[in-house]
């Protein structure tokens, strides 16, 4: 058994005024933006599966957590299983064909054919590309590209059993 897929989170500062240098998790929310499960080797998935032993928690229907956009409601084979805390967390760099619209996740984009292409152990969650960083990129979607996304739920990571 293991974790078959991840629910990947873009973080946004909930007041862009702040400053940058504020590391303070309360002004930071995360929005969901795709799911990917392929391009993990063994040897990574035994890596993730050894640093967050014991920090994943529960998904409670209705009982989002705080640090996630409290606008999605999942359905279906979207709901995770379990989420982990940001600190806990790590960043996966994904690539995809393109960028499409979508109802499924709050960031209202999510990635076509979505991939893993390496875990990023030189990133923190506050080094992930942002929800403005998608949206940004919403119009220059043509030949595929590489995304560093915040794996979580981070908090918005979740992680689904075989």
């Amino acid at each position: 058994s293991g974790h078959t897929g991840y629910l990947m989170g873009v973080p946004e500062m909930k007041n862009e005024d702040k400053d940058d240098n504020n590391d303070d998790d309360d002004d930071t929310v995360f929005y969901t933006f795709c799911k990917v499960g392929s391009g993990l080797s063994d040897d990574i998935k035994a890596a993730i599966l050894a640093r967050t032993q014991d920090k994943w928690n529960p998904w409670i229907p209705n009982n989002v957590p705080s640090h996630m956009k409290q606008s999605w409601n999942p359905k279906g084979d979207d709901i995770p299983h379990l989420w982990i805390h940001p600190e806990d967390s790590f960043i996966f760099e994904v690539r995809g064909s393109e960028i499409v619209e979508t109802e499924t996740f709050n960031t209202l984009w999510t990635l076509r054919f979505p991939r893993i292409v390496k875990l990023r152990n030189d990133k923190t969650w506050r080094e992930a590309t942002s929800r403005s960083d998608i949206l940004s990129m919403t119009d220059r979607s043509n030949g595929g590209f590489f995304l560093s996304l915040s794996l979580h739920l981070c908090p918005h990571s979740s992680p689904q059993h075989t």
